[in-house]
């Protein structure tokens, strides 16, 4: 929207199919959608969820320890758990892999 580079970089670790638009052509399908309530009214909900998802995820970095955030991961992601590796979810969790196995193991000893 503001004709600035995207920070963002996608890599995957699964096979994946990735959609992409240019600029030009999210400019002609906004202006169309203005006119479909229903779409834009869509749309509009989609990116609040987006931005607030990313709110969450920000903020549970100031309140949360690792240990909740990890948990937090497990409650409403868990096939992420299944299918990524530990080093990864470490990394998006904020803590080193050695960590994620001490909140693991205390976890599993809790239990």
């Amino acid at each position: 929207m503001k004709k600035l580079p995207s920070p963002v970089v996608v890599e995957t670790i699964e096979a994946s199919v990735l959609w992409w638009i240019s600029k030009n052509d999210l400019d002609k399908i906004l202006e169309e959608i203005k006119e479909i309530p229903t779409l834009r009214d869509r749309f509009i909900d989609m990116l609040f969820q987006r931005t607030f998802d990313y709110m969450k995820y920000f903020v549970s970095f100031i309140k949360d320890s690792p240990t909740q955030r990890y948990l937090n991961l497990l409650e409403e992601r868990p096939q992420i758990i299944q299918r990524v590796p530990q080093h990864y979810i470490a990394s998006y969790l904020g803590i080193t892999t050695v960590h994620l196995s001490r909140i693991k193991s205390k976890l599993l000893h809790n239990k």
